[in-house]
């Protein structure tokens, strides 16, 4: 089982506990909350809580860290986003 380090203090700790960081830990550069992606993509935090609860969900994947706390990770948000990239000119994909 992978463990998702999401800070440079769990990395830390994980190294003075002898964990292997190449076998067992996969490092995330960045985890964002609901009102940082909010302000990082210029919309309001209502958008995001709006494009989670749709079903099917329609914004990027998330992790429920409890019933107020919700994470996205810089990577998936990076997915996200280059999915809904359109090239003008070349038409819908």
């Amino acid at each position: 089982m992978t463990h998702i380090l999401t800070s440079n203090n769990e990395v830390d700790m994980a190294c003075e506990k002898g964990v292997n960081s190449e076998s067992s830990l996969q490092r995330v550069s960045r985890w964002y909350r609901t009102g940082e992606l909010a302000s990082l993509l210029g919309v309001d935090a209502s958008t995001v809580r709006r494009w989670r609860t749709a079903r099917p969900p329609v914004g990027p994947p998330f992790v429920k860290m409890s019933e107020r706390v919700f994470l996205y990770s810089e990577t998936d948000v990076q997915r996200w986003l280059g999915s809904r990239r359109t090239v003008p000119g070349q038409g819908a994909a």
